[in-house]
């Protein structure tokens, strides 16, 4: 994962005073590393609050290549299920979105 990191630019984004990358370290514990990378935002979950496990994530993940390497990112209906369990003020307050997101995905995969 560290390598990857470094190939995408990957730097924390929210906490000016670690405008650094994260280590193994760092990686091996429970936090959350919001980071700013090349190809954009990048969330690494050390823990998922949802009480699912990683495998359990990579079963309804949606996959796609970026830069010739396959990714794995959480599915829209997984990542609403997860906001809703969650319950959070920011979770949902995101919501909405991601709702009328999963419903135009829907329509477009209809036509």
């Amino acid at each position: 994962m560290c390598r990857v990191l470094v190939e995408i630019d990957a730097l924390y984004r929210i906490r000016p005073e670690l405008s650094r990358r994260p280590s193994a370290e760092d990686l091996a514990g429970e936090r959350h590393h919001l980071l700013s990378t090349e190809c954009g935002p990048l969330d690494v979950l050390g823990k998922l609050a949802s009480g699912q496990s990683y495998p359990d994530l990579l079963a309804t993940c949606d996959r796609m290549l970026l830069d010739e390497r396959e990714l794995c990112a959480q599915d829209l209906p997984s990542l609403n299920r997860v906001k809703e369990l969650l319950g959070s003020p920011k979770d949902l307050a995101v919501l909405p979105l991601l709702r009328s997101t999963l419903a135009e995905k829907e329509r477009g995969e209809r036509r």
